[in-house]
């Protein structure tokens, strides 16, 4: 039997199946990728939540410290201490950087 000019078509079927074999585990180990980065991420949401935790929980202490400030302000300014504060950091840079 004569086909396509070949005598025997044994060696076209035989580069499509391995083709097709090689297709199918290239997928296989495509999909056993994916699912092992589904895997790792399935542990994601309870992190962020406790994430999401932690911030809402600074943020009540800056919340806190802010408004704490806000009430000593009057005292702090009547002392004049902001003023004192910022002048002292202002010396300590110019001694550092060898200023008199």
């Amino acid at each position: 039997m004569v086909w396509f000019g070949h005598r025997h078509p044994l060696p076209l079927i035989l580069l499509v199946m391995i083709a097709i074999v090689r297709a199918a585990l290239e997928y296989l180990v495509m999909a056993h990728r994916t699912m092992s980065i589904v895997e790792s991420m399935r542990p994601l949401p309870e992190r962020v939540e406790s994430l999401d935790n932690k911030v809402d929980a600074l943020n009540e202490h800056v919340i806190d410290l802010h408004e704490m400030l806000m009430q000593l302000r009057p005292l702090l300014r009547s002392a004049g201490l902001p003023g004192r504060f910022i002048e002292s950091l202002r010396k300590g840079d110019s001694k550092e950087n060898g200023d008199k």
